[in-house]
């Protein structure tokens, strides 16, 4: 654009533009003094090396102000059709350059070229410095990187470990935050350059189901390589799985006589064994909180949760969900036969007729319960909640990075029925 531009002079007290004529030229000062006036009206003066008049070039609209030279002035014009002309050889040279980026990244080499344009077109660059963190660790993501300049760290919290944990390095056509474009997970590492001046071509969720959420080939391996990715972080943690399991042997005698003592409560009123110590938390549905058995050293959760709400807001179903999880599960970090009791013939929730007016409020038990059980039967665990879900891989692995980082929940289980 400077090799187009040529130099312009003009005398003290002339116009270099008036307003309410069409801009043909886009100035640059180079030496003297402008001062720009609407109407009769002083606005501001140029500092030298200023660009101006580029709004009338931009927009095709006409000029909105007057340019006077206050003294002889000399400045730098360029064109409006040589401007133009730049910009659209500048833009097809990007796009160029991004289409054969792109088709060097293994996740779109093999998009259609109209997906691909719709992609170049979203694009947006970024740029940080060493240090900066692109994505932290626990966060929410929306948006898909694409590596274009520079190098970039990949580290992750791990067990044992105050610091996170260097786990790879990325650099130029490399790619990160893939998880974003098919799900609303936290991110499970951190992404911090390692240079100056790192360069990133960044797209959101919204954006590329938009342009390339139809495209069913792309949307598969997506899901594969994020399946990939998970399996690769479950590798990472194999050791404190491990370490779980020496626990898990470890504690067995103690849970096995958990479940003794449980198993003497009264199955009409088990409350009556335990003392409330603290409240652990509230949420939607209830609260959990800290109980002990009278007498003895023993402590454990117990979450409340009043049955006509369960009623009311049509949980039942997901209520026996979790019942029939408990029974299936084999694990000593749970307690796997819950107190419950038949109305008539079957073990229903009580409501109607046989809903009391005014239910009490402790109704559910609550214990420890072992992730890696639930893995295995492909249950999805949720903060207070468990869904009996029988899901594709593809869905369990991009669940598995949020709530493998949890040690343990919270099942309950009721005078009623097991939850």
């Amino acid at each position: 654009m400077v090799e187009c531009m040529y130099g312009r002079n003009y005398q003290q007290g002339s116009y270099i533009i008036k307003q309410g004529e069409p801009g043909n030229h886009i100035f640059v000062l180079a030496e003297g003094r402008l001062e720009v006036f609407q109407g009769e009206k002083l606005l501001s003066s140029i500092p030298m090396w200023t660009t101006f008049g580029e709004l009338a070039i931009l927009y095709n609209c006409t000029r909105t102000a007057s340019v006077k030279a206050i003294t002889n002035v000399k400045t730098w014009a360029l064109d409006r059709e040589v401007f133009q002309n730049i910009m659209r050889r500048t833009a097809q040279a990007r796009d160029e350059q991004y289409r054969n980026f792109l088709r060097s990244v293994s996740l779109l080499k093999n998009l259609p070229e109209d997906k691909l344009t719709k992609i170049i077109d979203c694009l947006e660059v970024e740029y940080y410095d060493k240090g900066d963190y692109i994505i932290r660790e626990g966060e929410e993501g929306s948006t898909f990187f694409i590596l274009a300049k520079g190098k970039v760290k990949v580290t992750q919290s791990t067990e044992g470990h105050d610091q996170p944990q260097l786990i790879k390095t990325l650099q130029k056509g490399e790619y990160f935050g893939e998880k974003a474009l098919i799900s609303e997970d936290v991110r499970s590492a951190n992404i911090i350059a390692e240079e100056n001046d790192v360069a990133c071509l960044v797209i959101d969720r919204e954006t590329f189901n938009q342009t390339v959420g139809t495209f069913e080939e792309l949307q598969k391996y997506l899901e594969g390589y994020v399946a990939n990715l998970n399996r690769d972080d479950e590798k990472r943690h194999a050791k404190r799985s491990m370490s779980s399991w020496k626990l898990s042997k470890a504690l067995s005698l103690e849970m096995i006589q958990l479940k003794e003592k449980v198993a003497r409560f009264s199955s009409s009123s088990p409350f009556q064994n335990l003392e409330i110590i603290a409240t652990l938390g509230v949420g939607g549905f209830g609260r959990v909180e800290l109980v002990k058995v009278k007498n003895e050293n023993v402590a454990f959760a117990m979450k409340c949760i009043r049955k006509k709400h369960i009623v009311d807001t049509k949980q039942q179903e997901h209520v026996y969900s979790e019942k029939r999880i408990l029974e299936e599960l084999c694990s000593p970090f749970i307690v796997k036969s819950g107190i419950w009791a038949p109305v008539g013939s079957e073990e229903l929730v009580p409501s109607g007729a046989w809903m009391p007016k005014d239910p009490p409020p402790y109704n559910y038990c609550s214990f420890c319960i072992d992730h890696q059980s639930l893995e295995e039967k492909y249950v999805i665990l949720g903060h207070g909640s468990l869904v009996n879900s029988w899901v594709s891989s593809v869905v369990k692995q991009s669940i598995t990075e949020v709530w493998f980082k949890l040690s343990i929940d919270i099942v309950a289980f009721s005078p009623e029925f097991a939850v």
